[in-house]
């Protein structure tokens, strides 16, 4: 295989003879490797994650590293293996793409002295991913020896219920693609046209495998995790988010409007949250860039 780009020692990207791309680690693999260099593939090397066969995850894990350094990627690793075995729980594949973002934006923040919102609801809706998230917030600032505030728990617990799947969401898919499509053009243009373009690429991937993901629930039955006491307190912590950004209410209304009309389907007061929030990291991505090209 030859080899694409190494990332550390032990991690590199490469492509096959019909090239296809694929994230490898083992001991020493990339260890004095270059660019173009040929590597034999054996038993003692593995596939960095499983998902690097998806096509789909592969394009938004390349545009991820092209815009974060590589131990932000090695450390959401590291809290996704812990979340998972702690909460007994199997995450969507793409949150080692969204969560190191998230992670790598959340030190930008901290180093600009941003405030971030607090929701101080979070740790009574959701104490298990809460406690796991305080866990991994510990593990991010000691791998890569920064500070975050501990509200930021908050934002990873959400990223953590966000991502969780049931035994059967792997296998959900859609009944006709070309519709999920158009949906998902017809909401990035509904969002960009009233919020503007991501300023990151990253930004733009996670939008739309949220939507992406989303349309396959809406799609599929008996796969949304639902009950009335969740959806009270969803309920709570919805309302309080949305007091706080009132100018993507606007937005989100449309967007519902656009399910409910083509879709015939209400959201959910967590898929309403997620929505939301996933609407604010295009502000806040906007945000950034200007405040990078002021510098």
């Amino acid at each position: 295989m030859r080899i694409i780009k190494v990332f550390n020692n032990n991690v590199i990207l490469a492509e096959d003879e019909k090239h296809n791309k694929k994230i490898l680690s083992g001991r020493g693999i990339g260890f004095q490797k270059h660019k173009n260099d040929y590597i034999n593939i054996n038993d003692e090397i593995e596939l960095f994650v499983r998902e690097s066969k998806n096509p789909e995850w592969m394009n938004s894990f390349l545009n991820l590293i092209n815009e974060i350094p590589f131990r932000y990627i090695l450390t959401t690793r590291k809290i996704i293996e812990n979340a998972e075995k702690n909460l007994q729980v199997k995450f969507n594949p793409f949150l080692l793409i969204s969560l190191s973002d998230h992670i790598y934006f959340a030190t930008i923040r901290a180093k600009k002295h941003n405030a971030i919102a607090i929701m101080d609801d979070v740790r009574n809706v959701y104490p298990s991913e809460y406690k796991e998230a305080r866990n991994s917030l510990q593990l991010i600032n000691k791998e890569i020896q920064v500070s975050l505030d501990e509200n930021e728990a908050n934002f990873l617990a959400i990223h953590f219920v966000e991502n969780e799947l049931a035994p059967t969401s792997e296998k959900v898919t859609i009944r006709n693609p070309m519709i999920e499509n158009k949906c998902i053009n017809d909401l990035l243009k509904v969002i960009t046209d009233n919020i503007g373009f991501p300023a990151h690429a990253t930004t733009l991937s996670r939008l739309t495998i949220h939507l992406r993901f989303l349309l396959r629930r809406i799609d599929s039955t008996g796969d949304v995790k639902s009950s009335e006491m969740s959806s009270r307190h969803d309920n709570g912590l919805y309302n309080e988010i949305k007091q706080k950004y009132p100018e993507l209410i606007a937005v989100e209304s449309k967007i519902i409007e656009y399910l409910k009309h083509i879709w015939n389907y209400n959201l959910s007061d967590s898929e309403k949250l997620y929505l939301l929030i996933h609407l604010h990291q295009i502000t806040e991505d906007a945000d950034f860039s200007d405040s990078d090209s002021d510098e």
